[in-house]
């Protein structure tokens, strides 16, 4: 007997870390925040912190299909979860390496207590990272900064900008130093520039650069450079430095690797892109490339993907807006979920309706999050109301009989 509820209990610790590591990839938060105050409240944080750490190695090291990588696999999309876990979305450039810092968090009594231990090292590690002039990829808006460290950040970030420089090399304005200040690498990224160059007759575009920046950058000839622009600090962590060159760079496979959110702004305008020279040439290659980009959308599952997939939707041609449905049916969150209901709604295209059905069917088979949309639309008394009960019919997360 004795015997039996061991592996009984080890089927059930290997169950629950198998669904940890699923909520991580599918970046169910609410889910793998539930997962892990369940163990907390059946035996204590020491179980969970356990439990989490284990999780965590599985999730980065967990074979992948068809690859030969061998590093950790999305390591930033695990960072973003954990620091997500600890109220701390936004901090996680913080200079921590996550497995120290798990050991040091076991020691806490609870998850209100590793919380706020958490917290603590976060707001030491970038005070530190700050001051040697490391902002890179840091918002000083994220909720949770002090407003002395809000307020240092602010200050490094607008230095930054006062120092950076564009060099003209006669056939391209090298834009290098922009790309090194937080405030310039935002705008570079949302305006889909990619590389470090542009060419020298592009002036049009640095002026809309200068504008959304809302300072003038000043143009050093041939391969003159201010000591000032030499002093901008690259990511201390070797991530971050990885993501940095990967969005630089549109770096498709490196940024699904990394599977950091903060490549979506990078992963729509590639999509965009790379749409635009697909409906140009409508080559097989060019439209191989589109369906690659609907991939690494669907791998990394960054809130900020959602209104270009929506934006996809609307497209006529169903080999654009059949896969961004098929991709939107894999982000686990409301907006997602109330997307996919509008169109089930409103659309009269059989087909395409369809297609959303089996999308929001998966989303709601895996998280409990789509079921009040859902039953709110039946209760509105819509057409289309068959579909939707249609899906409630194969799972009710809470027993509800009223509008079935």
């Amino acid at each position: 007997m004795t015997a039996a509820r061991s592996l009984a209990r080890r089927a059930e610790r290997l169950a629950i870390i198998s669904r940890m590591v699923e909520a991580i990839g599918d970046r169910r938060s609410n889910d793998f925040l539930d997962l892990v105050a369940g163990c907390e409240s059946q035996l204590g944080w020491d179980y969970a912190s356990d439990i989490l750490s284990e999780a965590s190695a599985e999730f980065c090291m967990s074979p992948r299909p068809n690859t030969f990588q061998v590093l950790p696999f999305q390591p930033l999309k695990l960072r973003e979860m954990i620091f997500g876990l600890m109220a701390c979305s936004g901090l996680e450039p913080a200079a921590l390496d996550l497995k120290t810092t798990f050991e040091s968090m076991r020691t806490q009594n609870s998850l209100a207590d590793a919380r706020r231990a958490f917290s603590h090292l976060v707001t030491e590690s970038l005070a530190a990272q700050v001051s040697s002039g490391d902002t890179l990829f840091l918002d000083p808006q994220t909720d949770g900064l002090p407003d002395d460290l809000k307020h240092a950040i602010e200050t490094r970030q607008a230095s930054d900008i006062k120092v950076s420089a564009v060099v003209d090399t006669q056939d391209s304005l090298d834009l290098s130093a922009l790309w090194l200040t937080e405030p310039g690498r935002r705008v570079l990224t949302d305006l889909g520039v990619r590389g470090h160059c542009i060419s020298s007759g592009d002036r049009s575009l640095l002026d809309v650069i200068q504008v959304s920046l809302g300072s003038t950058i000043p143009i050093h000839r041939g391969t003159e450079q201010s000591h000032k622009v030499l002093s901008l600090v690259r990511p201390t962590q070797p991530e971050y430095l990885r993501l940095h060159s990967a969005m630089i760079e549109h770096d498709l496979r490196e940024i699904s690797v990394l599977g950091s959110g903060l490549s979506a702004p990078t992963l729509n305008a590639i999509t965009k892109n790379t749409l635009s020279e697909y409906e140009k040439s409508l080559k097989s290659n060019g439209y191989r490339q589109f369906l690659l980009c609907m991939d690494a959308i669907v791998a990394i599952r960054a809130t900020d993907s959602i209104s270009t997939l929506a934006e996809l939707m609307e497209s006529r041609n169903p080999r654009i807006s059949f896969p961004a449905v098929n991709a939107l049916g894999n982000f686990y969150q409301e907006s997602a979920a109330a997307i996919l209901i509008e169109k089930i709604l409103s659309s009269r295209n059989r087909q395409f309706t369809d297609a959303c059905c089996l999308a929001l069917e998966h989303i709601h088979e895996r998280t409990p999050i789509a079921e009040p949309l859902i039953l709110e639309a039946i209760e509105t008394g819509q057409k289309r109301r068959r579909a939707l009960k249609r899906i409630l019919s194969k799972k009710l997360w809470v027993s509800f009989s009223q509008g079935l």
